[in-house]
Parts: C-alpha cells; sequence; structure tokens
C-alpha cells in the first residue's frame, strides 16, 4: 500500500515539475502539486516516519498550496509553513550529528557564498517579502549546514539538505529576477520543484530509518 502513494506522489510530481510548475496560477495546478505532497504524508505515515517528520511534511503540504496561487498574502502564509518545516527537520538533524564542523567547513562556505550573491542580486525586488525572504533563506541555509555534519549510514541527509538548498537558491532568483511570463521559467520552475520533492522523499526515507533503527 505504501508504495502505491509514492508512486502517486511521483507522478503528481512530475505532471507538476513538466507541465504546470512554470504556468500561471490555477486551481489544477494547486490540486496537483497539493496532490503529491499529501501523498507524500501517506506514504510516510504507512513506512512509520517519526511524528515530526509527518508534522513537518503537513507545514509543507500549507506551504505548497500556498505557494501555488501567487498572491503576495499567499506567499506570506508560504514563506511561513516552510520555515516552520525546515525547523522541524533542524530538530531531527540534532541527534545524528556525527561530523567536525572542519570536514563540513568548504561546502558550507561554498553554500554561504552562493546565498550571499543571491541576496544580493535579489535585493531591490525584495519589496514586501524581504523579512521572510530572509528568515527562509536563513534558516534554509542553517538546515543544509547542519546536514553537512552529518556522516555515517545517515550521510544521506547532506544531500538531502543540499537539494533544498539549491531548491530555495532557485526559487528566490525566480520570484524576485525572473518576469511571471520569462521563457526561463518553464526550466526553473521544474528544477525547483524536482530538487525540492527529491530532498523531501530522501528525507523521509533517511530519517524513518534513523529513528526506527
Amino acid at each position: 500500500m505504501e508504495l502505491l502513494f509514492v508512486i502517486i506522489a511521483i507522478g503528481a510530481g512530475l505532471d507538476y515539475g513538466l507541465f504546470k510548475s512554470w504556468r500561471q496560477p490555477s486551481w489544477s495546478r494547486t490540486l496537483t502539486k497539493t496532490t503529491a505532497i499529501i501523498s507524500l504524508i501517506v506514504w510516510a505515515i504507512l513506512i512509520g516516519a517519526p511524528s515530526l517528520v509527518v508534522i513537518a511534511l503537513g507545514f509543507a503540504a500549507i506551504g505548497d498550496f500556498a505557494g501555488s496561487r501567487g498572491d503576495l498574502k499567499w506567499m506570506t502564509v508560504s514563506r511561513t509553513a516552510f520555515f516552520s518545516f525546515h525547523v522541524l527537520y533542524l530538530i531531527e538533524y540534532a541527534p545524528l550529528i556525527d561530523r567536525p564542523l572542519v570536514e563540513a567547513g568548504p561546502a558550507v562556505m561554498l553554500a554561504g557564498f552562493c546565498a550571499f550573491v543571491t541576496i544580493a542580486l535579489c535585493w531591490r525586488a525584495f519589496e514586501a517579502l524581504w523579512l521572510l525572504a530572509l528568515l527562509h533563506s536563513g534558516v534554509v541555509f542553517f538546515q543544509f549546514s547542519v546536514g553537512q555534519l552529518v556522516g555515517g549510514e545517515y550521510i544521506l541527509i547532506s544531500y538531502t539538505t543540499t537539494l533544498f538548498f539549491l531548491s530555495s537558491l532557485l526559487l528566490g532568483v525566480e520570484i524576485f529576477l525572473l518576469e511571471k511570463d520569462a521563457a526561463l521559467r518553464k526550466l526553473s520552475g521544474g528544477a525547483i520543484w524536482f530538487t525540492y520533492l527529491a530532498g523531501q522523499i530522501g528525507t523521509v526515507i533517511v530519517l524513518t530509518e534513523a529513528y526506527s533503527a
């Protein structure tokens, strides 16, 4: 049964990423995106994922729903929900840290530089969302940094946090730098969604394994 729901999630995810992620807000677009993440929630419950992971996915579903609507008020809800799910994942990562900071240093410094450049490029366009954008960028960067401190049998976390970080950077560029009808959105929309969805699936797998051992 759990396999069915992850297949639904991936199928809806492919539909959204390839055909709807770059289009203007619509209820069809919203339904497809939300179906993918809700299916992941059911899958996570069926495989015995930790409660915090399921709750985090619930916030992600709220964020995905709101983010698909496009309006400023919905974007505020979306960023707040995504901030919450990243914080919950951070709580789950913390007990798994087993690498010294010096080993993760180069990756963290490179990510910090990329985040700084992205924020600098987008700064003039932040408008009413600048505080939410900075808070969201900060927590995603911190999540990435903590993820790089997890190694050994749970090293997949370092990869999933990298995917979340890349998705966040691309989202910032898309929101604040690309015009709504820019051709590049056909590429950026899919890239944002697929890195994010892969990060979610990988996170559920590794945290379920870690906390059921």
